[in-house]
């Protein structure tokens, strides 16, 4: 499943409406991005969930993710060899910036991490999260956008997308 097309769209809605946002001087928080971003995409996806910094999900099991009610963790992967709880909200658990996916399901489609240019030092922590949301909850297709002051250019990588 590909999204392409809309992370196109999203991202020209972005560099039309958001500029002032994406400016390097400003130094503007990557979460305000992010925000503006799932709006758009959001609007793009109306049957689906568009969720920025989101972090429930069911138990994970020997057999795969189970969902129940009420009973919610972390929608997280951990990087760091398993030293943190399935419980642990902080720690070295990592969220994701963008998520579309069926809340209160194990549908996850798409997985998206961004960067702002100026502040892209912890870029390679992002590529290691998106193979980790692919490989251990079974994300689609992952994104790593990396933001620059002008449209043309902003870097997409694609990972897993079919």
């Amino acid at each position: 499943m590909k999204f392409d097309k809309e992370i196109d769209l999203m991202l020209d809605k972005l560099y039309k409406l958001d500029t002032y946002l994406l400016q390097k001087n400003l130094n503007i928080n990557e979460r305000t991005l992010t925000h503006r971003m799932g709006i758009y995409l959001q609007e793009l996806f109306p049957s689906l969930h568009v969720d920025c910094e989101y972090n429930r999900m069911g138990r994970k099991t020997s057999w795969g993710i189970e969902y129940t009610e009420g009973d919610y963790f972390a929608k997280t992967v951990c990087l760091s060899n398993g030293s943190v709880s399935e419980e642990d909200d902080n720690g070295s658990r990592v969220f994701p910036d963008i998520i579309i996916h069926n809340r209160d399901t194990a549908d996850n489609y798409a997985i998206i991490e961004v960067k702002v240019q100026w502040k892209n030092g912890k870029a390679g922590q992002d590529h290691k999260k998106l193979d980790a949301y692919i490989n251990d909850l079974g994300y689609h297709c992952g994104y790593y956008i990396e933001l620059t002051e002008k449209r043309n250019d902003v870097i997409i990588k694609k990972y897993n997308c079919a």
